[in-house]
């Protein structure tokens, strides 16, 4: 049974790379027949027609283009690859219900959640979470510090509160610290400029079921001389219920308020400095504990350069802190309202006190020459994370990384409609353990780095394929696999090798009359994998109780298709599939999300508009055939999720109606899951016994939820 499953998902891995070579060459023979046919040199081609699929993107950091718009640079959408997404929080929110980060991640292809609760989910990228994605906030990374993932990064981040996201999937950029074998997302906000003075105000307020009630605001003031931006949000809401009507233990309250201060010293230099703080309470079904404190300090300094000399065009010097302190407790009142007294270690009963301190710099120069653009620079990057010790109310240092790597990135356009773009980086890391008598200090240097080619066959049709290859070391939760691990033995840890990924991306975007469309996939292998296994026990379901190394191949691809019927009417789909194996054993990396798809169909007409959008996914289950030998049953890529959790598929239909009354208000109103469908994600969790449930009950998702959002914008 396990050599014919082997088989069959080799014979998967085959019949992908077979599709993919044979789609270069249908690529590569198209595109030298049309040259061949080409009466003019390529040379002498229209200057619009050399432009990549990729150029709005390596304007790093800033990936949206500026365009003036009375007094004030209004942010635009740059065109979207099959290989770069970009899209406008602040923007694309306005007219929908949404949570957290994994949720708003959700509706992007290739994303998926493990649901803890009601918020705070953990976001899930081609299958791979963790330090397998690289996610920063202002271009600075921020971590949870829960032993168990109970803070992940959706805790901290509002995407709302932010202008630009970007998604570069793979090992396809060496600009933004270790390189990762998933992908790395960046939450940015944009830096306007202005002629004169004025004031710019963004609002709105959303109300739903389970007493659910959004407040978010954001304002500008500035001139010719700078700007200050405040923005603040606040969120709450009860329990919610499933599609069986039953109460799913999930109450939150979120606040989160950040200040930007930006002086223009020069017509082509600026000088920004950034603060922020939030807090909140959160209700897990899934843990043995919820959430008391998710306390968030940042603080950044910015200063840029533009224009300096005739090849060099900026330099960006930056620098961030990030600090978060996490609470747990075995109860958590139903009044969500922020407890002071109970947060951020102020109360001596506390004992599962934890936070993590991550500050770090990075200097960026970009240069141009001719047909040549290089980004070169180094960053540095110091993270320490701590346990609150109850028994002498002291600090805990358990482990202090430092992360210092120099980087360059390369764009050579060798043709007209050509591009190569390459980058390396040398990393060098340091861990100190501080956790054990046993004092060590393990450093390391390595090398990342990517080459890709681009294509534009003609204006309609673009090509790339791109080779990428990530060194990932072991991140805290799999060095301290077990949070009872005070007598750890260093050396033990050390055993875990870091993982080194080679990886293949490739993809195509193309548009024909109302038609466009674009593809993207993948195909990779990693040496030294981490599994992380968990013992099926009740007693420690949150912790880690085991990590090792296996080789695995992983693929996927994601493909989406829009149709515009007419002025008034369009549609647009896409699916992700995700697979991967360990080689080992020939068992698969079956905590990975099944294939899943969307359809849109949206209706515009004047100021309104009319939105369905249908998610579906196919049925996964476990061969428990398949699983690891012994008392040890292997988790794979995903922690915190059941093992016998085979699922069925699901459709989920929602709708929304929005209405944009004048210039400055806009009003929508929608109900997601539209027919209460009771169902649950694969990647999913059980319903901890704390809560008096039978052992094995499983987490399902919100039923019906209605929402009403009133914005307005001056």
């Amino acid at each position: 049974m396990v050599h014919d499953k082997f088989f069959y998902n080799n014979e998967i891995l085959i019949h992908m790379i077979s599709f993919l070579i044979c789609f270069m060459l249908i690529i590569f023979t198209v595109n030298n027949s049309q040259a061949n046919s080409n009466d003019v040199s390529v040379s002498s081609r229209p200057k619009d027609i050399s432009k990549s699929i990729f150029s709005d993107i390596q304007t790093l950091p800033i990936l949206f283009q500026g365009k003036m718009h009375d007094d004030v640079i209004t942010v635009i959408s740059p065109k979207n690859s099959p290989l770069i997404f970009s899209d406008s929080p602040a923007k694309s929110l306005q007219s929908l219900y949404v949570i957290d980060v994994s949720d708003y991640l959700k509706g992007i292809t290739g994303f998926s959640a493990i649901r803890n609760g009601g918020v705070n989910n953990e976001p899930v990228f081609r299958g791979m979470f963790g330090s397998r994605i690289r996610i920063l906030m202002d271009n600075g990374e921020i971590l949870g510090a829960c032993f168990s993932h109970m803070d992940p990064v959706s805790a901290y981040i509002f995407p709302e509160t932010f202008d630009i996201l970007n998604i570069i999937k793979g090992p396809q950029t060496v600009l933004w610290g270790p390189v990762t074998s998933a992908g790395t997302l960046q939450f940015e906000r944009y830096h306007p400029q202005f002629d004169k003075s004025k004031i710019q105000l963004r609002s709105n307020v959303t109300i739903g079921a389970n007493n659910k009630i959004d407040k978010n605001i954001d304002s500008i003031m500035g001139s010719k001389y700078g700007y200050i931006r405040l923005i603040g949000n606040v969120s709450r809401s009860d329990d919610y219920h499933d599609g069986n009507k039953d109460q799913v233990h999930s109450a939150w309250y979120k606040w989160n308020a950040d200040a930007i201060l930006s002086f223009n010293l020069s017509a082509d230099t600026y000088l920004e400095v950034s603060l922020g703080q939030g807090n909140g309470t959160a209700n897990y079904a899934a843990r043995s504990m919820d959430g008391l404190c998710f306390a968030r300090e940042s603080y950044g300094m910015k200063i840029e350069t533009l224009d300096i000399s005739k090849t060099l065009d900026k330099i960006e010097l930056q620098a961030w802190h990030n600090y978060v302190n996490h609470i747990m407790a075995d109860t958590v009142s139903h009044n969500t309202e922020l407890s002071t007294e109970k947060c951020c270690g102020f109360s001596g009963n506390i004992n599962n006190n934890v936070d993590r301190l991550i500050w770090g710099a990075r200097g960026i120069t970009v240069s141009q020459w001719d047909n040549i653009k290089c980004h070169s620079g180094a960053d540095v990057q110091i993270n320490t994370h701590r346990e609150h010790m109850k028994s002498n109310s002291n600090w805990k240092t358990d482990i202090v990384s430092r992360d210092t790597g120099i980087f360059t990135e390369l764009i050579f356009d060798s043709l007209s409609n050509r591009r190569f773009t390459g980058g390396t980086r040398l990393e060098y890391s340091v861990i100190n353990f501080n956790n054990s008598s046993k004092y060590k200090r393990h450093g390391i240097v390595y090398p990342a780095g990517f080459i890709r080619y681009e294509n534009n066959i003609n204006p309609l049709l673009s090509y790339y394929i791109g080779v990428g290859t990530s060194f990932r070391l072991p991140d805290y939760w799999e060095l301290f696999y077990t949070k009872f691990g005070e007598n750890i033995n260093i050396d033990d840890i050390l055993k875990l090798k870091p993982e080194k990924t080679v990886q293949v991306d490739i993809g195509a975007s193309f548009q024909h009359l109302q038609i466009n469309g674009w593809i993207s996939s993948y195909a990779g292998y990693v040496k030294d994998f981490i599994v992380c296994d968990y013992r099926n026990d009740d007693a420690i379901q949150d912790a880690i109780s085991y990590a090792e190394n296996i080789r695995a191949k992983i693929c996927g691809t994601e493909v989406g298709l829009n149709y515009q019927f007419n002025e008034h009417w369009h549609t647009a789909t896409n699916i992700s599939w995700v697979w991967g194996m360990n080689i080992d054993d020939g068992c698969t990396l079956f905590r990975s999300p099944p294939l899943e798809g969307k359809i849109t169909c949206q209706w515009i007409r004047g100021s309104y508009s009319i939105t369905a959008k249908w998610r579906l996914a196919l049925a996964q289950s476990i061969n428990d055939s398949l699983m690891s030998p012994g008392s040890f049953v292997s988790r794979n890529m995903l922690p915190h999720t059941d093992v016998n959790c085979n699922t069925s598929g699901f459709g989920i239909l929602s709708m929304n109606f929005a209405w944009k009354s004048s210039q400055f208000y806009k009003f929508s109103i929608g109900v997601d899951n539209l027919l209460n469908h009771s169902y649950r994600e694969y990647l999913n969790s059980c319903v901890h016994k704390r809560l008096g449930y039978p052992s094995g009950t499983l987490i399902y998702e919100p039923g019906r939820t209605w929402w009403i959002k009133l914005g307005m914008e001056l």
